[in-house]
């Protein structure tokens, strides 16, 4: 016999028939409201399932919106070390985003501005095959002594030769005169050294013995405290000039003052080295070509350096300078009774007047910058510490303005002589090359050493272990580092047809490649040392990175480079310029007259124009709005499971409706206006929802955006409810009857479907799962969308570090994971499961009559739970092994490759898919306890 309609069931038709007996068929709405009073809990469900779907979807829409680098423009092939070239924020100036340009010297003339903490989250970045960063430290000033020989000695007579130098650099263009700039005094008599450094009370010097045994001070020195010389020419000449005797001595002490056989006057040469930091390694990499150069290999190889002792920094220089500057030295010899005044002893100060005696010139040589430069790399390698870092200097970019057609004007700067002071120097300056007087382009910063380690204990030293050159690695070359070509006629005949060159100077316009390279790990030697970096906090001044599996520039690789690029913009916020195809482009530089004789030029310069510009876009991540549909359409999935649930328990009451003369489109209306309302609440409180998780999670839920979950709502409910509702808007008389069923026995509507043979946990789990295959393959389509989502994102990360790039019907695509990524695709296994549930829940209320025939031949609660969490496996498993596959396929079809990492992340995905429905099952099983079988028996009577 047909069972009894449930209590529900009868108010329901009460109302109904007392409305009908009142003269009237009640219309849509009535039986609406009668339906939710009387299964209030299953509309609960129902809404509950929609506002987690639109409140979720909506706060999540949020964060679809990012910042994206899309590049623009067409390139050749190119070769390149490297693609892409990262650079302080802010760096980048007008000009070269509004052109496409990179200006020269992005290296040279930069000094720090990326933190290491930065080039580590590059280094670890996917598709990044070498980070290799350069760090600017500065400018630092050393000399050298080159003796100018004005042959041979004929007398031992007292003697005063003064070099008068012409220094010309520019191609000779620049000429500037200092008179006076050494002077070398010899005396038959002997002479010795008197006073200290330290002791202002005493005089300091060189003294000469006279034949009465007087002592005169003829070469009198500075002693600390005791003031500064007038100028850099002036503090170079006290270093330089010498006091001398022919007199033959054996003593030790006054070994060093001996005169040699031949008349020479000492010149300094000052060299201002560029010294940059590397890491060996990476700079190697960069290179490609397999052969390390022995100079990386020196500093890679050295021993950890205290920067201080017998432990100096290691350093490899150049084999050139690199600079175009000679000396055109004029030696005259002072009359015999400007010599005897010397002998009679002049104050310093007064030094300069009296060397300024006209003279018979006795020799004349043109020393060049390489000459003094190979004798500076002698004497350095000689020495167990080459270079005493006392100072350094670092130098602002060049502003410009622009002329007419594009022409560049840079604009002059004045450096006050004082920049070169240093309280650590006895004279009170570094050894500066007369150049920086002339006209600069660029500020001179500088970065003094403490004056308490007049020593030099605490200042950082440098040791020679290696010479590089110019080719040998990318660092210490850039296009137009050896020169910039005339651009006019004029300029043309002026410069002889020739570059013009470097000119020593930092304040310069035209700028060499670093001279020297310490490694990047020996850069916390400054540290304490009394001398500042630039930025101590951000050292590195640029990264260039190549990215793995880009050889030319097809759109696949281009893609690769793109990605790449942005993810380092979005996790350093760093400036990044693509340079994958760039090429070199001349610039016209209009520069100005310098102030001592060189006119004003027309330069060409080389540029470094994009091939392809990379700009900073809003756009909408595709694939993660993808995955965020994902969590509608698993909603969608549990609440049509919930609507078709709904939809069965009242198809008596529906049948009964259709025989009294209800149509179809009436029950259908009747069935989704209970949907339309309940969805239409839900989407109400959804919108409540996800202004609070909004604001509590940090992420931007505007009022339009929060509006948009009612249309949302009330979308997702009529999709859900529209296939069960339109099944069961036609009712059979059978249906008015529920059969049973036991155990195994097939169900009707199952015929020619043999029903498994039932033998235990396993096998009733089975044929429980494969007699209800619609509710069934809802729960196994709900755990698959979420596992292919997580597969593929999950195999991304692993086996990619959690970008990669692809080709999609022949176009190049690239997919990075982010965090709200993982969000959306956990909220969507969360569904799921909770799908599974309620599928597991529906089976043990259709059942109920089951379990009870069950737990009366003596099967415990135990083992019919047992059942129930095996059902929740199975369904779990299936949908977990379909998405998982499916997602691996994703995954690994757009890289083109099925690396192990993605076999890990599938083994992963299979498990947590079949495990978190079962423990979402968990709650259902636990109302097993609460049937018994009286309570079943009296539910069904």
């Amino acid at each position: 016999m047909p069972p009894p309609a449930d209590p529900g069931r009868r108010g329901l038709l009460g109302r109904w028939r007392r409305g009908d007996a009142a003269g009237g068929r009640p219309g849509v709405a009535p039986l609406v409201r009668a339906q939710l009073r009387a299964h209030w809990g299953r509309a609960l469900a129902l809404g509950l399932g929609v506002v987690a779907a639109t409140s979720v979807f909506t706060v999540l829409t949020g964060a679809s919106e990012v910042e994206r680098l899309e590049l623009r423009g067409e390139v050749a092939a190119a070769p390149s070390q490297y693609h892409i070239l990262v650079r302080p924020p802010g760096t980048r100036t007008d000009l070269e985003a509004e052109h496409g340009l990179v200006r020269p010297y992005q290296l040279s003339g930069q000094f720090g501005g990326i933190s290491l903490a930065d080039y580590d989250a590059i280094r670890g970045l996917g598709g990044v095959e070498v980070a290799a960063p350069v760090a600017m430290v500065g400018y630092i000033m050393t000399a050298t002594q080159v003796a100018v020989d004005v042959g041979p000695r004929t007398d031992a007579s007292r003697e005063l030769l003064v070099a008068d130098v012409v220094y010309t650099s520019d191609r000779g263009l620049t000429e500037i005169e200092q008179p006076a700039a050494s002077y070398s005094y010899v005396t038959p008599n002997a002479v010795s050294v008197v006073g200290q450094l330290n002791d202002t009370g005493a005089p300091h010097g060189v003294a000469e013995t006279m034949p009465d045994g007087s002592a005169v001070l003829v070469c009198p020195a500075r002693v600390y405290g005791a003031g500064v010389a007038d100028s850099p020419a002036a503090a170079a000449r006290e270093r330089s000039s010498s006091c001398l005797t022919t007199r033959p001595g054996s003593d030790p002490a006054t070994r060093t003052l001996q005169a040699p056989s031949r008349r020479t006057v000492t010149l300094e040469w000052s060299f201002p080295v560029l010294v940059a930091a590397v890491d060996p390694e990476q700079e190697a990499l960069l290179t490609g070509d397999g052969d390390v150069p022995a100079a990386l290999q020196a500093l890679a190889g050295s021993a950890s350096a205290t920067g201080t002792g017998s432990r100096p920094v290691p350093v490899v220089v150049g084999a050139q300078a690199g600079v175009d500057a000679q000396a055109e030295v004029t030696v005259r010899r002072l009359p015999d009774d400007a010599a005897d005044r010397f002998a009679a002893g002049v104050p310093l100060e007064q030094v300069g007047d009296l060397l300024a005696t006209p003279g018979l010139v006795v020799g004349a040589d043109t020393v060049t910058a390489q000459q003094a430069y190979q004798e500076l790399i002698r004497e350095a390698t000689e020495r167990p510490v080459s270079i005493l870092v006392d100072s350094f200097w670092t130098t602002e970019p060049t502003a410009y303005d622009v002329g007419a057609g594009g022409v560049l004007k840079p604009r002059p700067v004045g450096n006050p002589q004082d920049v070169w002071q240093s309280s650590v120097r006895i004279e009170g300056y570094v050894p500066a090359p007369p150049v920086v007087a002339d006209t600069g382009f660029r500020a001179v910063r500088p970065h003094p050493g403490s004056a308490v380690s007049q020593t030099g204990a605490t200042l950082p030293q440098l040791g020679i272990v290696g010479v590089f050159e110019s080719s040998d690695f990318e660092a210490a070359q850039f296009d137009g580092a050896y020169g910039l070509a005339p651009a006019d006629a004029r300029s043309r005949e002026l410069l002889g047809d020739q570059p013009l060159l470097p000119s020593g100077s930092p304040a310069a316009y035209h700028l060499g490649p670093p001279t020297a390279f310490v490694r990047l790990s020996d850069l916390e030697t400054f540290t304490g040392s009394g001398i500042e970096l630039a930025d101590p906090d951000a050292p590195v001044s640029a990264i260039r990175v190549r990215v793995a599996g880009v050889e030319g520039v097809s759109a696949l690789e281009r893609e690769r480079v793109r990605l790449v690029a942005d993810q380092i913009r979005a996790a350093t916020g760093l400036d990044v310029d693509i340079v994958l195809g760039s090429a070199a482009t001349e610039q016209t530089v209009e520069l100005p007259a310098g102030a001592f004789g060189r006119p004003e030029l027309a330069l060409a310069e080389t540029w470094m124009r994009q091939g392809v510009v990379a700009a900073v876009m809003q756009a909408v991540d595709h694939k993660s709005v993808t995955l965020f549909v994902l969590v509608l359409a698993v909603s969608t999935l549990f609440v049509a499971n919930v609507s078709a649930a709904s939809a069965r328990s009242r198809r008596g009451e529906l049948e009964v409706l259709s025989r009294i003369g209800w149509s179809r489109g009436h029950l259908l209306r009747l069935l989704l206006a209970e949907v339309l309302l309940v969805g239409g609440a839900a989407g109400i409180a959804g919108a409540l929802v996800s202004v609070a998780v909004g604001w509590v999670t940090g992420l931007e839920v505007t009022v339009s955006r929060a509006l948009v979950a009612v249309p949302v709502a009330v979308f997702v409910a009529l999709v859900a409810a529209a296939w069960p509702a339109w099944r069961a808007s036609k009712p059979s008389v059978a249906g008015m009857v529920q059969p049973r069923t036991a155990p195994g026995q097939r169900a009707s509507g199952m015929r020619g479907v043999r029903s498994p043979v039932v033998r235990g946990v396993r096998s009733l789990a089975v044929a429980n799962v494969v007699r209800s295959p619609g509710r069934t393959g809802l729960g196994v389509l709900a755990v698959a969308l979420g596992c292919a989502a997580l597969t593929a994102l999950l195999g991304i990360t692993l086996a990619f570090n959690g970008a990669v790039v692809g080709s999609v019907l022949g176009d190049a695509v690239s997919v990075r994971a982010r965090e709200i990524d993982y969000v959306a695709v956990l909220v969507t296994i969360l569904l799921s499961s909770i799908a599974v549930a309620d599928v597991v829940f529906l089976n043990m209320r259709d059942r109920r009559a089951e379990f009870a025939v069950l737990q009366a031949v003596g099967w415990g609660d135990g083992r019919v739970r047992r059942v129930v969490l095996a059902e929740a496996a199975l369904i779990g498993c299936t949908g977990a092994v379909c998405g998982t596959l499916a997602g691996l396929a994703v995954a690994a079809g757009l890289a083109g490759e099925l690396r192990a990492e993605l076999l890990v992340a599938a083994a992963l995905t299979v498990t947590g898919g079949t495990a978190i429905p079962v423990l979402a099952s968990l709650v259902p099983a636990a109302a097993l306890r609460r049937m018994t079988v009286a309570s079943t028996l009296t539910r069904d009577a």
